[in-house]
């Protein structure tokens, strides 16, 4: 038989929120404590919950159909050391609070006012709010946001703020990584690896929840980390990107994460506080037609996947199929797009010739003085007149070899195969079997080939070539 005893934990915070008249009390152990005394303080405080009912707290009510209508009140949740109270009005709030005081008081746990806020959600401007919260005698500020369990949670009842958060902490580990990589000479395999294992995890935080939202900055920090570990210019079209590197868009790793925690969530058979209020979302949805901007983004998703009977049924499938399902179809969209975007930009001309579907290229694992030139070349991030001229708004016609008489666009062909300057160090460095007749086919060949003698002398002539157009 277990009996309560007293202890004393320091070093509390708690966080007050209101959402439409309704008030979360957040209370934050930060002390570094062992899986067991988080264990024994909920232990501790499993009381909690029937003190504040017995002082009549009225907490969150949310109402929900399950055959029959009914009503769920919540007065707080716990999870490990942090605990959340709620209210639906300010007057309920504050009894929740003196509630939790007088507790607090009883079994001698210390609350850190100091880290203890208050978040309105929604109405006026917050220098406005007139009402006041206090913990005992002790007054709580008021806030725009808070993180709770690292995800920063907004008066405004959206997650842009939290995603620039996520964002700008991704950021700081992505330069750490590109540091620790460049000491190191990771190979690009390798710290792509170490990019899905240790950013994407922060980047890709809670995405389930906030996924619905504009999710641009998270794919821009991804090229970004692409194009600065591979040393390309930032104009670079993110076709190259993709393409050469076989990489994906952060986008179909949310949505199949998105679509898993629903089906998950949906198919458990749990009496947990999202359980329920998904099943709630589903009834309005589907028999009552009331929209949810969260739940339109999972639909939408399954649309887009053929999967509109899986919204409608889930229950006939399992979740581990729908999320294979939902990463294949999204892939497949994806590579329609890019091959797309491959054909349609004058940049790719070249490119869709030598390029199929993105995947990694195993030359790119060659010596760091070997690949850079040839990578250069096949995402033109060169300085041939076909590049530059782009930028002086030149037509393709007009952007023609300054170091030969030839009227032919000076492109990556031309330097190849047909600039006169180059006569010598071409027979020198590439064979003739592809320098006779020269065409398109035979330009695939040489920048595919896997060769490795080829390769090397090809990189040679390059470099040449770049230092003479520099």
């Amino acid at each position: 038989m277990l009996s309560k005893t007293f202890i004393k934990i320091s070093n509390l915070a708690s966080l007050s929120i209101i959402h439409n008249q309704t008030i979360f009390l957040v209370t934050l152990a930060y002390d570094k404590v062992k899986t067991c005394h988080l264990f024994l303080f909920s232990l501790f405080i499993n009381d909690v919950e029937s003190q504040l009912y017995k002082a009549g707290a009225e907490g969150a009510k949310i109402e929900y159909i399950d055959n029959e209508i009914s009503f769920m009140l919540q007065v707080l949740l716990l999870y490990a050391d942090d605990t959340v109270l709620f209210g639906h009005d300010p007057r309920s709030m504050q009894k929740s609070l003196d509630t939790f005081n007088e507790y607090c008081k009883c079994w001698k746990l210390d609350i850190n006012i100091s880290k203890t806020k208050v978040v309105i959600f929604g109405g006026g401007p917050i220098n406005k709010i007139k009402t006041r919260f206090k913990l005992g005698d002790r007054e709580i500020s008021v806030q725009d946001s808070y993180t709770y369990l690292g995800i920063p949670v907004h008066r405004n009842r959206k997650f842009n703020f939290a995603i620039k958060q996520l964002t700008h902490n991704a950021s700081k580990a992505m330069f750490c990584l590109l540091r620790r990589a460049k000491n190191n000479h990771l190979p690009l395999d390798t710290l792509f690896k170490a990019f899905d294992v240790m950013i994407a995890p922060i980047l890709l935080y809670g995405c389930e929840i906030w996924g619905y939202e504009n999710i641009e900055t998270i794919e821009k920090l991804h090229l970004k980390f692409l194009k600065i570990s591979t040393g390309l210019r930032n104009s670079t079209a993110n076709f190259f990107i993709y393409g050469e590197l076989g990489r994906e868009p952060m986008n179909i790793k949310i949505a199949k994460r998105t679509i898993m925690f629903w089906h998950n969530t949906l198919s458990s058979n749990t009496s947990k506080i999202s359980k329920t209020i998904l099943d709630h979302l589903m009834y309005n949805k589907i028999k009552n037609d009331k929209d949810n901007v969260w739940l339109r983004n999972v639909e939408d998703i399954l649309n887009r996947c053929g999967l509109s009977d899986v919204f409608r049924n889930p229950h006939n499938y399992s979740t581990k199929w729908v999320g294979s399902r939902v990463e294949t179809t999204l892939r497949d969209h994806f590579y329609q797009s890019w091959r797309s975007s491959v054909i349609n930009s004058s940049k790719g001309i070249n490119y869709k010739l030598i390029k199929e579907i993105p995947s990694f290229e195993q030359y790119l694992l060659l010596d760091k003085s070997l690949h850079p030139p040839l990578l250069k070349l096949r995402t033109s991030n060169h300085n041939f007149p076909v590049e530059t001229g782009r930028w002086r708004g030149l037509s393709r016609e007009d952007r023609t070899c300054p170091l030969c008489n030839s009227p032919s666009t000076a492109d990556e062909i031309h330097y190849i195969f047909r600039c006169s300057t180059f006569d010598t160090d071409r027979r020198l460095y590439i064979n003739e079997s592809y320098c006779k007749w020269p065409n398109m086919y035979k330009y695939k060949s040489l920048i595919c080939t896997r060769k490795m003698s080829e390769l090397k002398n090809l990189v040679k002539y390059l470099k040449i070539v770049y230092k003479k157009l520099k």
